[in-house]
C-alpha cells in the first residue's frame, strides 16, 4: 500500500468489515478494475467482468462508463433504476442523466423523460421541459400554474425553453404581471440582459419600454444619454440616466463633466449623482489618479462601499497622512471599520498621531481575533493571544451519514490506486450535500485519516475556526523541520507557507504550473536543484521530501535577499521580486505593518498577513509554545512594550462572561476629537 494511504488503514479495515469484503478478494478486484473500466469505455465490457467486480466500491464507475458508451441503446427502465441509486451519490452521474433527458426530449417521449428526471440535479432548461412532460401526461390548469410559478420566480430559467409554461402562467395566474416584472428586474440586476428581454414579452407595453431603456443604459450608456431626451422625466427614468453615467464613470471617469454639461436641463441633484461619483472615486483610487481624493471627498459616507472605503485609507497611508487615513476609517460603514484589521490600523494611526492612550480600545478590540492583526494588537498591549482551540470530537449521530456513505469506500480505493484527483472529487461531492454540523464531522473524519487538504476544505465555516488541529495539519514534519533548520528558517513559518500554498497536498498543481507542497514552478525548481547538485531531469515536485528540500532552499535564497524578513519573503514568493521592488516606499520604512495594507494586489496583501498568522498557529501546533509575531518579523522588533520580558506568549481564552466584559471594554469606534475637528481633506501625493 502506498505511503500516502498508510494512515487510512484503520478506516479501510472498518469499511471492508462493514461491507463484508475479503481483503484478498479486494486486491484481486483492484487489479481487475482498470481493465474493466477501459472495456466499458470501449463498449466491450462483458457480464463476466461485471460479475467479477460485484461488491467492489468502484463498480458504479464501470457501470457509468458502460451506460455512457451508447445511451440511445440502453434500457430505459434499467437506466432509471441505476440513476435512482447512484444519480445523486456518484460524481459524473449527472452527465448520464443529462444525455438521457436530452434524448427523451428530442423524441418527445415524456414518460421516459420523467423516468430519469430529478428536479435537484438538472439544469433550469430541463425543469421547463419537465413542466411540459407533466402537462402532457396529466393536464391540469391549476396545477400547471402552480408548477409554472416556481419557474417564473427562478431568474435562471430560460424564457425560450419555458415559453409554454410562462404562457400558461400568464393566462391562469392572477399575480402573473407582478411575478414577471420582478423576474425581469432581478435579471437586469445580475446583467442577464438576454433573459430580461425574453421576460419582457410578458409585461405591459409601458413596462417593456422601460425595461428596454434600462438594458440600453447598461449595455450602451452613451446611446442611452442621447436618447434620454425623449424619455419621461420621472424618478425611475432619472435613475436610468444616473446608471448610464455610472457605467461610463467606471471606465472613463474624466468624461463625466462633459456628459453632465449635456444633461444640464435634467438638473440632476448631488444626491442623485452619488453613484456616479462612487465609480469615479473607485477608478481614481485604484489607478492612483491625482483626482482621487477630491472625488472621494465628494462622496457622502453612506454612499461609499467597502472597496472604495478601504482604498481611500490605503491612499492616505501611502501619502503618509495619518489624519486623513484616520478620518477615512471613521467614515467607513460600521460593519467594515469594526473588523480586526481596521481596528488595528486605527490604533496604529492614533499612535502615529501621538495619542497612544486613545489606541488602547482599538487594540483591545482587534486582539480578540486570532488573526495577523489580532496578534499584532496583542503585542502592542503585551497580552496573550486569543488562540482558543476546540476539540474535534466525533458525534456518532452526526457522523453516521458520512461514515455509512458509499463515497468513503470509493475515496479510499481512489487513494490506494493513486487517483487523488478522483478522491477529492468524491469528497467535494459528498460535503456539498451535508449541512454545516455534518460537514464539521466530515472534516474531523478526514483529519483523523490524514487527509489534510480534505479536512481543510470541509472546515471552512466560521464556527470551525478554532479546530486548529484539524485545520492546520502537520505532515512530513520531520523532513520539513530538518530542511527548515538546515536553511536557517523557522519551521513554523515554512509550515504556514505550505498551509497557504497547497493545504499539504503533495500532488496539487496550480493553473500557473506550480506543483507540490511548496507550489514550486518547474523553472524555479530546476535552478534551485542545480545549486544543490541535483539533476533537473530527476526533479519530481510531487515527491514531498524533494519538494520540501527545494522549496526551503528557495526560501533561504529569498531570506538572503530580504534580510530574513518573512514579510518580504512571502511577498516575493507570491508576487515576485520585481513587483515587490515597485511597492517598497517610504511607508515601509516608517510603518511596515501598515505598509502591508497598501500592497496593490489583494492576493498578495492577504497572502502576507495569512502566512504570518498561520506561522503563529503552527508555532503553537509544533510544540504548544508561542513566540510573539512581532519577534518573528525584523521590521516589527520595536512593537512590543518596553519592559515586556517573556519566553513564551500566553494564550488568552476567557470564559464567556469575561469575554463579554472584554468586548465591552473594546467599545465600538466613536470619532476621535481629531477627526471631528479636522474634516476629510485632500490627500497628499507621495
Amino acid at each position: 500500500m502506498p505511503k500516502c494511504v498508510a494512515a487510512m488503514t484503520g478506516l479501510i479495515a472498518a469499511l471492508l468489515t462493514a461491507a463484508s469484503i475479503n481483503a484478498a478478494e479486494l486486491n484481486v478486484q483492484r487489479a481487475l478494475y482498470p481493465k474493466a473500466l477501459v472495456a466499458a469505455r470501449a463498449g466491450t465490457l462483458t457480464p463476466a467482468q461485471l460479475e467479477a467486480l460485484s461488491g467492489y466500491p468502484l463498480l458504479p464507475y464501470v457501470e457509468l462508463a458502460a451506460w455512457q458508451r451508447r445511451p440511445a441503446q440502453n434500457d430505459w427502465d434499467s437506466t432509471a433504476a441505476w440513476l435512482k441509486v447512484w444519480g445523486a451519490a456518484l460524481p459524473g452521474a449527472a452527465r448520464l442523466r443529462e444525455s438521457k433527458l436530452a434524448l427523451a426530449f428530442a423524441r418527445k417521449d415524456w414518460r421516459q423523460f420523467l423516468q430519469v428526471y430529478q428536479s435537484t440535479h438538472v439544469s433550469p432548461e430541463r425543469r421547463c421541459q419537465a413542466w411540459q412532460a407533466r402537462m402532457f401526461l396529466l393536464p391540469d390548469a391549476e396545477l400547471g400554474a402552480a408548477h409554472a410559478r416556481a419557474l417564473v420566480q427562478d431568474p435562471q430559467t430560460p424564457a425560450s425553453a419555458c415559453s409554454a409554461a410562462f404562457l400558461h402562467f400568464a393566462e391562469h395566474a392572477s399575480d402573473a404581471s407582478a411575478r414577471f416584472s420582478a423576474r425581469a428586474q432581478t435579471q437586469l440586476k445580475v446583467a442577464q440582459f438576454g433573459h430580461a428581454t425574453e421576460s419582457a414579452k410578458y409585461l405591459s407595453d409601458a413596462e417593456q419600454a422601460f425595461l428596454q431603456r434600462a438594458i440600453l443604459a447598461e449595455q450602451n450608456p452613451k446611446a442611452a444619454l442621447v436618447q434620454q431626451a425623449n424619455w419621461p422625466g420621472d424618478a425611475p427614468h432619472r435613475a436610468l440616466v444616473v446608471r448610464a453615467l455610472a457605467k461610463i464613470a467606471a471606465n472613463n471617469p474624466r468624461a463625466i463633466p462633459a456628459h453632465l454639461l449635456s444633461l444640464k436641463t435634467l438638473a440632476l441633484t448631488e444626491a442623485e449623482l452619488q453613484p456616479v461619483k462612487l465609480e469615479q472615486a473607485r477608478f481614481a483610487l485604484i489607478e492612483n489618479w491625482p483626482e482621487a481624493s477630491a472625488w472621494l471627498d465628494a462622496l457622502e459616507p453612506a454612499a461609499r462601499d467597502p472597496q472604495v472605503s478601504e482604498w481611500g485609507v490605503r491612499r492616505a497611508l501611502s501619502a503618509l497622512d495619518p489624519e486623513l487615513a484616520l478620518a477615512r476609517i471613521d467614515a467607513m460603514p460600521p460593519a467594515l471599520r469594526e473588523l480586526a484589521k481596521w481596528r488595528y490600523v486605527r490604533g496604529r494611526l492614533l499612535e502615529w498621531l501621538g495619542k497612544p492612550e486613545l489606541a488602547i480600545g482599538d487594540f483591545q478590540a482587534a486582539s480578540l481575533d486570532a488573526s495577523f492583526f489580532g496578534f499584532l494588537a496583542a503585542d502592542r498591549l503585551g497580552i496573550g493571544y486569543a488562540l482558543c482551540p476546540e476539540s474535534g470530537t466525533l458525534d456518532a449521530v452526526l457522523a453516521k451519514p458520512i461514515l455509512t456513505s458509499t463515497a468513503l469506500p470509493r475515496m479510499v480505493e481512489f487513494f490506494v490506486l493513486g487517483e487523488g484527483v478522483q478522491a477529492k472529487r468524491e469528497w467535494m461531492h459528498l460535503i456539498g450535500q451535508l449541512d454545516p454540523a455534518q460537514r464539521r464531522q466530515a472534516g474531523i473524519i478526514a483529519s483523523q485519516q490524514g487527509w489534510a487538504e480534505l479536512a481543510i476544505l470541509a472546515l471552512n465555516q466560521p464556527p470551525d475556526r478554532k479546530l486548529y488541529k484539524e485545520r492546520f495539519p502537520l505532515l512530513e514534519t520531520e523532513t520539513m523541520t530538518l530542511n527548515a533548520h538546515r536553511n536557517g528558517l523557522d519551521p513554523a513559518f515554512v509550515a504556514g507557507l505550505i498551509r497557504q500554498e497547497s493545504a499539504w497536498n503533495p500532488g496539487i498543481a496550480s493553473h500557473a504550473g506550480a506543483i507540490g507542497l511548496m507550489q514550486m514552478l518547474p523553472s524555479t525548481a530546476a535552478i534551485t536543484a542545480k545549486t544543490l547538485g541535483i539533476s533537473a531531469k530527476s526533479v519530481n515536485l510531487r515527491d514531498a521530501k524533494l519538494n520540501l528540500k527545494l522549496g526551503t532552499k528557495h526560501l533561504a535564497d529569498l531570506a538572503k535577499k530580504y534580510a530574513s524578513s518573512p514579510m518580504l519573503m512571502t511577498a516575493a514568493y507570491n508576487a515576485g521580486p520585481n513587483a515587490l521592488k515597485r511597492w517598497l516606499d517610504p511607508l515601509y520604512e516608517l510603518h511596515p505593518d501598515l505598509w502591508i495594507e497598501t500592497v496593490p494586489y489583494k492576493e498578495t496583501r492577504d497572502y502576507i498577513s495569512t502566512v504570518l498568522a498561520f506561522t503563529v498557529i503552527y508555532d503553537y501546533r509544533l510544540d504548544q509554545s508561542l513566540s510573539r509575531l512581532s519577534n518573528r518579523v525584523p521590521e516589527f522588533s520595536g512593537f512590543l512594550p518596553p519592559n515586556l520580558v517573556e519566553t513564551s506568549v500566553p494564550t488568552r481564552c476567557p470564559a464567556p462572561q469575561q469575554a463579554a466584559a472584554e468586548a465591552k471594554l473594546a467599545a465600538p469606534i466613536a470619532p476621535t476629537q481629531s477627526a471631528l475637528m479636522n474634516p476629510i481633506k485632500t490627500e497628499r501625493t507621495p
